[in-house]
């Protein structure tokens, strides 16, 4: 029996989720809202859909709808997760979870209230490579790691140079590149690594000149409970790089270094991920990329937990408030232990900070 979707958004990346779906047994699309009559008119025109409004409330009244999917800028992913789950609806929201670590604990806490699931559509962590480093770690092919490089170079240059575009404005993103596409990296790290202990970030709006907009470019060093230091540069201002361009023309690269061997990947020009030990370099075969919407309907299913939960999402939020907070003091910031209950200096409704030239 197919679960009945409603979907928030109707931007590129829900075209790319749609497709999917439409040759999935386990999905109907049931409805999709988005106040914008252009991409109402493209989803109509592209996909042949029924059911779709201007109103999201459109979505969450009656049983029409089983399951509603975020796809808008992160200051809604809260409050509207909040009215979904209200209205008896399980949510999937796309990273990060929310604006801050408050707003993510308030959704896990509305869930939990209505018996409902609330998933994370962090989708780097059912990708092939990712998963065929996370296995190598786990066998311990590296022994005791010790250090990690990654980065995740993006050209992101015209929207944040919009001055009404949502992408870096600090209200509507909650930050630049940090809470953007820092998820997906400092999601990774943890799936290999565990809990993230402290951070150390440094950021610069050194390209964007549109004012009023956050970081275009970032560097973190992490710090994880099991002793691995990780760094992570970031930067939305890639023009010219070796990746594909457009929006998907992301490049990716993690070095991971252990006292037995080393693992590294680089997405240029999708090279397979190579383990170095004794001297020898080979190539590790990858398992099939998992379709992450396939595994959100299995959970729903079965009962059993997604690969990335609402607490891993929780906890990314708290490394990026952390991030924002240390760019704040020019400090080192620790990371809450779980279950503490610990809150970073200040109110813990942070505000990104503005950096860089204006």
């Amino acid at each position: 029996m197919s679960l009945r979707l409603g979907i928030i958004g109707g931007g590129q990346i829900v075209q790319w989720r749609i497709a999917d779906l439409l040759r999935s047994g386990r999905w109907r699309m049931a409805g999709l809202a988005d106040p914008d009559p252009r991409a109402r008119e493209i989803i109509r025109r592209e996909f042949r859909l029924e059911n779709i409004h201007a109103d999201y409330h459109r979505l969450l009244e009656g049983d029409a709808v089983e399951v509603i999917y975020l796809c808008v800028p992160h200051h809604l992913h809260c409050p509207l997760a909040l009215e979904a789950l209200h209205n008896g609806k399980h949510v999937i929201c796309e990273k990060p979870l929310a604006l801050n670590a408050a707003e993510a604990k308030r959704m896990q806490a509305a869930a939990q209230r209505a018996g409902k699931r609330l998933f994370v559509a962090e989708n780097f962590r059912y990708l092939s490579a990712n998963r065929a480093m996370r296995k190598v770690i786990e066998e311990g092919a590296l022994g005791q790691v010790f250090l990690c490089l990654s980065c995740f170079i993006g050209d992101e240059y015209q929207r944040m140079s919009d001055p009404a575009s949502w992408k870096g404005d600090p209200d509507k993103s909650g930050g630049g590149v940090i809470i953007d596409n820092g998820p997906h990296v400092i999601d990774t790290l943890c799936s290999f690594f565990g809990r993230a202990e402290s951070v150390q970030a440094f950021a610069e709006r050194g390209v964007i000149t549109c004012p009023g907009k956050a970081e275009d470019t970032a560097c973190l060093t992490l710090r994880f409970a099991g002793g691995v230091l990780a760094n992570i540069a970031l930067t939305f201002v890639a023009r010219q790089n070796l990746f594909p361009t457009g929006y998907g023309g992301a490049g990716l690269r993690y070095d991971i270094y252990g006292v037995g061997g080393s693992l590294h990947m680089v997405n240029e020009r999708g090279d397979p991920v190579r383990l170095v030990r004794h001297g020898q370099h080979e190539a590790i075969a990858q398992p099939p990329a998992l379709n992450m919407m396939e595994h959100f309907a299995e959970c729903l299913e079965s009962g059993a937990e997604p690969l990335v939960t609402a607490e891993d999402g929780l906890h990314v939020m708290e490394v990026i408030d952390a991030c924002y907070e240390s760019i704040r003091t020019g400090q080192a910031v620790d990371i809450p232990a779980p279950g503490t209950g610990e809150r970073l200096p200040g109110t813990g409704e942070r505000r990104p900070v503005l950096v860089g030239n204006g």
